[in-house]
């Protein structure tokens, strides 16, 4: 995995920040782990993805024609767009631990970001202390983003089935009280 930046941090407060990536359409995917520069490092999973246009006040319209098209018939139209990711902030380095708690202070505007090693992904949701994180974070879209990204950090876990019981457990435990929620996100995950 390349250790090369992606991204910079253009908006940051204590529980999230939105980066804007360095080339267009080039993020990070949906619900993986991403590594904040700065001190301490922060770690953030990716829960929003989204190309628009640099001008707010002017959108994309359409030209019926194919990118391959647009790219040669008018190339700049690629100039005046941008791709940004909204990233919950889950976990810092603490010494030579990551600790699923939210940084001290938030990551500071112009850091740069990176995907996060396997290592660091195992590291930080090996206990799933994520899972209670997204759903009172985001508890309208939290499912779709659990069944996403644990199937993301499942790839970081070379005991996939120690790992997956875990999740089931935690999530057992969050959503005592909704089996068919429960029932629904397992299902979506082992599929």
């Amino acid at each position: 995995m390349s250790n090369q930046p992606i991204a910079e941090v253009i908006e940051s407060c204590s529980t999230h920040i939105r980066a804007q990536c360095w080339q267009l359409e080039i993020s990070p995917p949906l619900g993986s782990i991403v590594k904040i520069a700065g001190q301490p490092p922060s770690f953030a999973l990716v829960c929003q993805i989204n190309t628009q246009s640099l001008d707010p006040g002017r959108r994309p319209i359409a030209y019926a024609k194919t990118e391959d098209e647009l790219r040669r018939e008018q190339p700049q139209i690629f100039e005046l767009l941008k791709t940004e990711f909204d990233a919950l902030l889950l976990g810092h380095r603490e010494g030579n631990n990551i600790i699923p708690v939210l940084p001290p202070q938030p990551p500071r505007i112009h850091s740069f970001i990176h995907l996060a090693e396997p290592e660091q992904v195992r590291e930080l949701t090996a206990p799933p202390e994520y899972l209670r994180r997204l759903l009172s974070a985001l508890p309208s879209g939290a499912d779709e983003l659990i069944v996403t990204c644990t199937r993301q950090f499942l790839k970081a876990h070379p005991d996939k089935n120690d790992f997956l019981l875990a999740v089931g457990k935690e999530l057992a435990f969050l959503l005592a009280d909704d089996y068919e929620r429960l029932k629904s996100i397992l299902r979506r995950i082992s599929s």
